[in-house]
């Protein structure tokens, strides 16, 4: 409950111009700090509390994953993947403008597979 608290993950109160919800995420350390049971909980009720709408199920949701220039790159360590109940429709990962970060950006959208066509890289922040 206190990682939900922390509003990591949260809905907008407005959807799109085609009326999905958008969902945004926050990573940060205090995140990647927490164990990753409590991260797949998060991520799980966050989104089947998204497909519990009609619309939603019909027409997806739209995450976007915004990182700031504070964010430091963790160590390796077993990354999970988070679970969905609900359609992507769209993924917009928001990342500040250095070689280290446009890396990253270009390695998780190799690692996407077949949702790359929803997947969307804004640089410059």
């Amino acid at each position: 409950m206190q990682l939900f608290r922390l509003g990591e993950w949260q809905f907008l109160p407005f959807g799109d111009r085609l009326g999905r919800r958008i969902a945004v995420w926050f990573p940060d350390e205090v995140w990647e700090a927490y164990p990753a049971k409590s991260k797949k909980r998060i991520s799980f009720y966050m989104s089947w509390v998204a497909s519990n709408d009609d619309s939603c199920q019909r027409q997806g949701i739209v995450v976007i994953l915004w990182i700031d220039k504070t964010f430091k790159i963790m160590p390796k360590r077993k990354r999970t993947t988070p679970l969905s109940t609900a359609r992507l429709a769209a993924v917009h990962i928001c990342m500040p403008d250095t070689p280290l970060f446009r890396l990253r950006g270009a390695v998780f959208a190799m690692l996407v597979g077949p949702h790359r066509r929803a997947l969307r890289r804004h640089i410059g922040m």
